[in-house]
């Protein structure tokens, strides 16, 4: 089976995620992703380096900014059925 990523793609990703994640401005996303997934998500960005994302759930908005500022010019499409939690815009 042909791996996805390699260690050292991952690895040379590290460097610009952790200056990226200390921004983040929800520091507390308990009901959501934490730095693992954002990690995940982050690379999976890198790699496919595509131009439209549609997120579905936005929570406190911690994954549609993670998404912003991974892809500075992104068509981003996000929906949730309750928008009173969002924290970020």
């Amino acid at each position: 089976m042909k791996k996805f990523f390699e260690n050292d793609e991952l690895i040379s990703y590290l460097p610009e995620f952790i200056e990226i994640y200390k921004k983040r401005p929800i520091k507390n996303n308990a009901m959501g992703m934490g730095i693992n997934h954002s990690f995940a998500l982050y690379c999976i960005l890198k790699k496919l380096d595509i131009d439209h994302v549609f997120e579905s759930g936005i929570a406190l908005g911690h994954s549609t900014w993670l998404i912003e500022e991974t892809l500075q010019n992104i068509d981003l499409v996000a929906v949730d059925l309750n928008l009173d939690l969002r924290e970020y815009i």
